[in-house]
């Protein structure tokens, strides 16, 4: 995977990506419909990102108030470590928008023979 860090300069589209998959034969649809995918699955993971730097923004604010707020007692804060941690374990997480772009970088680097044995494959952002 470190290899992969070495490769991005651009992110690939997703028309690129397909169309490398599909000269590789391992889109068993349309281009159109790989790219129709595959840009949806960019947009969700990307809202997703979106989402969790809002909420990380959120809980700063609040941590800062609640600092304020109780300085000097003897309560115990809330750090933003703890409410990452916490939020890094749900399915909806930011990294997904990175892994991606990896993926994509990873398939148009890649030989036919590469991507066929599974050079590129990420379990985690496709299971099966």
């Amino acid at each position: 995977m470190v290899l992969l860090f070495l490769f991005i300069g651009c992110t690939p589209t997703c028309e690129k990506t397909c169309s490398k998959l599909s000269k590789c034969g391992e889109v068993t649809s349309s281009e159109d419909v790989c790219v129709s995918s595959c840009n949806a699955q960019e947009q969700l993971y990307e809202g997703w990102e979106e989402a969790y730097n809002e909420q990380q923004k959120e809980e700063e604010q609040e941590a800062e108030s609640i600092s304020e707020e109780t300085e000097g007692s003897d309560v115990e804060q809330v750090t933003s470590t703890e409410s990452t941690d916490s939020t890094e374990d749900r399915e909806e997480s930011p990294h997904y928008s990175e892994q991606f772009d990896l993926w994509k970088s990873c398939i148009v680097q890649s030989t036919c023979a590469e991507i066929s044995e599974g050079t590129c494959y990420d379990s985690e952002l496709y299971p099966f």
